[in-house]
Parts: C-alpha cells; structure tokens; sequence
C-alpha cells in the first residue's frame, strides 16, 4: 500500500467520524427539543387548567431555589397586564 492510499484512507475516515458526530449530535439536540416543548405543553395545559394546584406547586418549589416567601414574588389571578 502506498502512503498517498494511506493518507487517501486516514483523510476519508476523518470525514467520515466527522460526519457521523455531527449527524448524532443533530437527533440527540432534535429529540432534547421535542422533550422540552412537550413538557412546556403540559406546564401550559396544568397552568390553564389547575390553576390553583400549579400556584401551591410554585410555591413549594421556589424555597427551594432561594426565593422565599418575603421576597417580592406576587401571584395573583388577573390576566397579567398593568394596574
């Protein structure tokens, strides 16, 4: 075998790893999306419909990121415009 048809065939696999990367990184982004816009979906679908069930469920869960009850975080049931 000649060192141009090995350089020929490290070139060619290169390429083709790259390719290969690539494509997998493209359905595995693809299929993270997909994911995420059905869990927003469903996040609406709870907030429209159990309003009162979601408002408690935040409640619960923003202690524990650090935002406690006396902070300045208001829930109320208007439809979100000014005063």
């Amino acid at each position: 075998m000649s060192t141009k048809d090995i350089l020929l065939t490290a070139i060619s696999g290169a390429i083709a790893g790259a390719i290969s990367m690539c494509a997998g990184e493209f359905v595995a982004t693809k299929s993270q999306d997909e994911v995420l816009r059905g869990e927003i979906d469903l996040e609406s679908s709870h907030i429209r419909n159990y309003p009162s069930d979601e408002l408690e469920e935040l409640s619960e869960l923003l202690p524990l990121i650090g935002i406690n009850n006396n902070d300045d975080v208001v829930a109320d049931d208007d439809d979100g415009g000014d005063e």
